[in-house]
């Protein structure tokens, strides 16, 4: 191995950061090394300068530098460089090491304006002069021979044209061809990654760090305990002020306690508030908590007082929302017949001799504190209701959510068809019904047809007699006519309306024998 030794500043003091800095590398053929370090430290004093460490802050060991070079055998070596970098911070690291080669890579073929030119003249533009051409002859076939002549100077044109195309590409061709041998070949550069391990030294490592831990904890205990203390005061605070408003505002406190517990807690009160402005700076949570506890116990009497008595009339009535809930399901059930029962009779059993047990508890305990004063412990409590409607509830749903078993199923199905067949028998008996109704009333309605007939024809025989009688009537007054004429004049002897009306129904059976009486009425 062969070692060079050479010092590069990387950034010189008092300059600006971040900074990056590259560094090449000419002699190394093989993997190598280099060390980062501070560079002169004369400005400083002796005990500035013993506190900065005498091994080097990183050490780059640089490797594949022998596989690349072997790769690359045929390319001339441009050296090794490797880039650093001083970041934000100040902290020194390598973005990256890479080995350079050139190579000298022969230029393509550049196609001149001549080139061009001869293209231009040559390819698809010459079949399109023939065409138009051809197309031409065509059109003058039938021309004269003056024209011919002329066509023919113009054939003998084309072929001079031709020939001077023919000059124009090989001249084209001879350029083309010094210009390629006379063109410079360029260098290309061939850049490869090598792998690069650094090892950094610096401040030496401490191997107890049971110190530190213990301290890292003792901070942190401290700052727990700050954090607490401002939080148990806090709490403390807002107890005292709210509680302080709550008496003097709220009449149902007043009602709720006697004149001694009002008079305890508002000295309580008013003896933590002096200790907040006055002592209370430096304490510890466990100070401030357990005053907090103290003050609550004088005034946690009253308050639970007036808890219950805020919130007994909302579980009165759910409870009694569950006994409703209760009696109607075993009224349901009492109301079904036993075949259709599949809760047993302990069940339900139990469950109402619960609610009457349940029920005879709310009512006796009810009484007892409408006879108490306020500021009496209740008897009633909210946690005693809470406990017997829960145990109710349980009792009820259980039954009501019974899984139905599959023998009730199967009778509820039969049933139902039953009931169904009942129906439809029903229907078709009604059917039945309104259809004889339909045809009896069809009946009369031809009988009456018939007396209507048999009516009119008694109706018409009825009128015929009427008529003949009357032409009768008719004949026998003519008859009388004419024998008052023959007669002398008599005076009509007037009869009484009660006689006249007692011969019309024997004129009526007069027949034709007794119509010589007729004249003698």
């Amino acid at each position: 191995k062969q070692w060079y030794q050479r010092r590069v500043a990387i950034t010189a003091g008092n300059n600006g950061i971040p900074q990056k800095k590259a560094m090449t590398y000419t002699k190394f053929t093989d993997d190598f090394h280099f060390n980062v370090s501070y560079g002169n430290l004369e400005h400083l004093s002796e005990r500035q300068a013993s506190e900065f460490a005498t091994l080097p802050l990183m050490m780059v060991n640089v490797k594949g530098v022998k596989d690349v070079f072997n790769q690359h055998h045929d390319k001339t070596s441009k050296g090794i460089k490797a880039h650093i970098m001083v970041d934000d911070s100040g902290l020194i690291g390598v973005e990256s090491v890479e080995a350079i080669f050139e190579t000298i890579v022969a230029n393509k073929t550049e196609t001149g304006w001549m080139e061009s030119v001869s293209n231009f003249f040559t390819g698809n533009s010459d079949d399109e002069g023939e065409k138009k051409e051809e197309k031409k002859e065509e059109a003058k076939e039938g021309e004269k021979k003056e024209e011919e002549k002329k066509e023919e100077k113009k054939a003998d044109g084309e072929k001079a044209a031709e020939e001077k195309k023919e000059e124009i590409k090989k001249d084209a061709k001879n350029e083309t061809e010094a210009k390629n041998e006379a063109a410079p070949e360029k260098p290309v550069i061939v850049k490869e990654v090598l792998k690069v391990e650094t090892v950094h030294f610096g401040i030496p490592r401490v191997s107890d760090t049971s110190v530190s831990k213990e301290k890292l904890a003792a901070l942190k205990k401290i700052d727990d305990d700050k954090r607490a203390t401002e939080q148990a005061r806090n709490n403390l605070e807002s107890f005292v002020i709210n509680m302080k408003d709550t008496l003097e505002a709220d009449d149902t406190y007043k009602a709720a306690s006697t004149p001694e517990e009002m008079e305890k807690m508002k000295e309580a009160l008013s003896a933590e508030t002096d200790w907040l402005e006055e002592d209370s700076w430096g304490e510890t949570y466990v100070v401030f908590n357990a005053r907090l506890a103290k003050i609550e116990d004088y005034c946690d009497p009253v308050l639970n007082r007036v808890k219950e008595m805020k919130a007994r009339p909302a579980a009165i009535a759910e409870l009694k929302n569950t006994f409703n809930m209760t009696v109607q399901f075993l009224a349901k059930i009492a109301n079904t017949t036993e075949e259709l029962r599949y809760h047993t009779a302990t069940e339900l059993e139990n469950l109402e001799k619960l609610l009457n047990t349940t029920r005879d508890w709310l009512d006796k305990t009810a009484k007892e504190q409408e006879g108490l004063a306020k500021n009496v412990d209740p008897v009633l409590r909210l946690e005693a209701m809470q406990t017997k409607n829960k145990a109710l509830e349980r009792e009820l749903y259980y039954l009501v959510r019974k899984p139905i078993p599959q023998w009730y199923k199967d009778k509820l199905n039969k049933m139902m068809e039953a009931l169904k067949n009942s129906t439809v028998k029903a229907e078709e008996a009604k059917k039945s019904e309104s259809k004889e109704e339909e045809k009896t009333d069809e009946a009369k309605t031809e009988e009456k047809g018939e007396g209507t007939k048999e009516g009119e024809k008694s109706d018409k025989e009825g009128k015929e007699a009427k008529e003949e009688k009357s032409a009768e009537e008719k004949v026998e007054t003519k008859e009388e006519k004419s024998a008052e004429g023959e007669k002398p004049e008599e005076t009509p002897v007037e009869t009484p309306k009660e006689e006249q009306t007692e011969e019309k129904p024997k004129k009526e059976k007069s027949t034709d024998c007794d119509s010589a009486l007729i004249p003698l009425l």
